[in-house]
């Protein structure tokens, strides 16, 4: 089965020697332009170690990481995020066959450790559909292909 979305998302490993960074990019893979919610906060999965599935009741995060550990357990969030109130300003448009990113230190959010290796996943969810800000943005979730061995500095 197809997926109708014309939004995608990809993820890249950016090697550094502290941290585990990922690229992350929403492309537009339609003849329209899309309005995204591109706020870009990381929040923690409903289920550790799982994607969410379905949208929630409230915009807390767009960014959602499943990271296990190779042969091991799914790795816990560990911080407590705020996110700034979403705003009219966090929406943008994103023209035809185009796309936007951003790297995220995932060290920055779970207890990766050097000399382990991870597989990572991320899902974009935006439940927020913009009216109240003057516009019609896209909704749903679409989920990243995953990456295996990734680990701080290589």
């Amino acid at each position: 089965m197809s997926d109708p979305s014309p939004l995608k998302i990809r993820i890249a490993h950016v090697p550094d020697a502290d941290s585990l960074v990922v690229r992350v990019e929403l492309a537009n893979d339609g003849p329209a332009v899309l309005v995204l919610n591109q706020r870009n906060a990381v929040g923690e999965p409903p289920v550790p170690g799982q994607l969410p599935t379905s949208l929630p009741a409230e915009q807390r995060y767009e960014f959602a990481f499943s990271i296990v550990e190779m042969g091991g357990e799914s790795l816990p969030f560990v911080v407590d995020v705020k996110a700034v109130p979403l705003e009219g300003e966090h929406f943008r448009e994103v023209d035809p066959y185009d796309k936007v990113g951003r790297e995220i230190s995932l060290s920055s959010y779970y207890a990766v450790e050097r000399g382990k290796r991870y597989q990572v996943q991320c899902a974009y969810l935006n439940a927020e559909d913009g009216r109240k800000f003057g516009v019609n943005a896209w909704t749903g979730i679409v989920a990243s292909n995953v990456l295996s061995e990734l680990a701080i500095g290589n």
